[in-house]
């Protein structure tokens, strides 16, 4: 499977649809197209320029989940991805089901407690095409903060394919890199011992100006968890939470060359 264990989608499951495209569309100017999805109903399709990235999901109340991005990861068949997960330790939240004429998701979390959909398109897509370089604006990585990375490791690398490269990052830790075929996918680190709140995968959006918008999504009634630093060799990173609570990085890449 040519684009095992890729990331190729992201929902943000969150608990004010309104308020959360108001936000993204000041903070990063992206716009929501309202398409018909037939029984499942009408879904707020998130718009960059001319790229689709993902949706906005209500997430009722009752459920008592705050906001949060899921992520959809290809996989070669999402019911043996649901099985693995639980044999690894993991639970599964949405048992594999169909959207019809898209494909296949389940939603499951490792040991640590993270959601993420293990996916299937329903017409996989044509040939090797080379990984596109992203554009600002829209996601460029995918990073779980876990509160047991070993268990982590062992249940995603089985669950999507994933190879772990691990990298001495000093006082920061040790960073995986989850990779296929020596492709970079995701990455994976210990919840520092200072860090509040649950085990999380948080996707990260590249853009021009770390400073400028973490800055300006604080106005917009978003949080900064981590201010803009520094991380040499790959660019400059901040960490946010949106209007509703959802946790979102945000990577100015370093200069190529």
């Amino acid at each position: 499977m040519a684009d095992q264990g890729k990331v190729v989608w992201h929902d943000l499951m969150t608990t004010d649809v309104d308020k959360s495209k108001d936000f993204y569309k000041k903070l990063l100017g992206w716009e929501c197209n309202v398409t018909d999805m037939g029984p499942a109903g009408k879904y707020n399709m998130i718009r960059s320029g001319k790229t689709d990235l993902g949706g906005y999901m209500p997430l009722e109340g009752k459920s008592g989940l705050p906001s949060h991005w899921i992520a959809y990861v290809t996989v070669a068949d999402v019911d043996a991805a649901a099985r693995k997960t639980t044999e690894n330790g993991g639970q599964i939240g949405v048992e594999p089901m169909d959207i019809p004429g898209v494909g296949r998701f389940a939603v499951v979390s490792g040991p640590e407690g993270a959601w993420i959909s293990p996916f299937k398109h329903e017409t996989a897509p044509a040939g090797d095409a080379p990984e596109p370089t992203p554009a600002f604006n829209t996601f460029h990585w995918l990073e779980l903060m876990s509160t047991d990375i070993d268990a982590s490791l062992k249940c995603y690398g089985s669950v999507f394919g994933w190879k772990a490269q691990a990298m001495d990052m000093g006082e920061m830790g040790t960073y995986h890199v989850m990779q296929v075929d020596g492709v970079n996918r995701a990455g994976m680190m210990a919840t520092p011992p200072d860090a509040q709140g649950p085990s999380q995968w948080v996707p990260y959006v590249g853009i021009e100006d770390v400073d400028d918008v973490t800055a300006r999504a604080e106005k917009l009634g978003g949080k900064v968890y981590v201010p803009p630093m520094d991380i040499p060799g790959v660019g400059r990173f901040s960490m946010i939470a949106d209007a509703t609570g959802a946790t979102l990085g945000l990577l100015q890449p370093a200069p190529m060359g």
